[in-house]
């Protein structure tokens, strides 16, 4: 009897455990619809929806910032930076409470902005890019002109990409490396080098831990992810629905 007892006791606690293991690591669906997100910090969430206009999260839900504006791509920073690209792939900034547009040379079609010193580039052909914060330029970044679908950077510097294949590559010491050779990615977000998260071609989700790709929830399916880095987690799934990691 005692035996069924302590079985029991486990049992009760194992699925206490699990309950809450299983809470803290559910999807909360937020009102709206949005084809791409970019989380900076809890209080600078971004999104685009299928239109193309431009969304910023707020105590009050969704608002747009600037009505007429329009981009296809927005990034936010851990420090209150946003900047995004329209469909002609060209650069803007939200500054003063206003897109303006970036001078440069060169057609962006992807950009990321981890912090005021740490924004990356792909231009039109997918080569990286990095932008010199002193001459304001966006300058090619390593050795290897290789073309990118995606690139991502945290608020650290921390430096990430994906091909269109879906293979995963690092910057490491001014050179593209690819960790696991077998992982693939369509989607990757860097919060920084302690929060990197990307969703595969069947929309399942993973983070990085301990240096390999791991399955944090084997049901989410998402086509979009954004996380950031104190920890905010944001998605996008294949109908456009918004969910946020609680």
């Amino acid at each position: 009897m005692k035996n069924n007892l302590l079985k029991t006791t486990v049992f009760i606690l194992a699925v206490m455990f699990l309950s809450t293991v299983l809470k803290a690591q559910s999807w909360r669906k937020i009102d709206g619809k949005l084809m791409q997100i970019s989380v900076g910090n809890k209080n600078n969430v971004w999104g685009v929806n299928d239109q193309h206009d431009i969304y910023k999260s707020t105590d009050d839900g969704w608002t747009k910032p600037q009505a007429v504006a329009k981009l296809k791509q927005v990034s936010a920073s851990a420090d209150g930076n946003v900047w995004g690209v329209n469909a002609a792939n060209v650069l803007y900034r939200w500054e003063n409470n206003g897109w303006k547009r970036v001078a440069t040379d060169k057609k962006l079609k992807c950009i990321a902005v981890g912090s005021a010193s740490n924004i990356w580039a792909l231009d039109a052909n997918g080569v990286a890019l990095v932008y010199n914060t002193s001459n304001k330029k966006f300058e090619s970044a390593g050795t290897d002109k290789w073309q990118f679908a995606q690139i991502a950077v945290g608020a650290d510097g921390d430096v990430w990409a994906i091909k269109q294949s879906g293979n995963v590559y690092h910057f490491i010491e001014n050179a593209w490396i690819e960790p696991e050779p077998k992982a693939r990615i369509t989607c990757i977000s860097v919060g920084d080098a302690n929060h990197i998260w990307g969703v595969n071609a069947e929309g399942m989700v993973y983070n990085i831990v301990n240096g390999k790709w791991k399955k944090p929830d084997p049901i989410a399916r998402l086509k979009c992810i954004s996380a950031s880095s104190d920890g905010q987690v944001w998605g996008v799934n294949p109908a456009n629905l918004i969910y946020k990691l609680d």
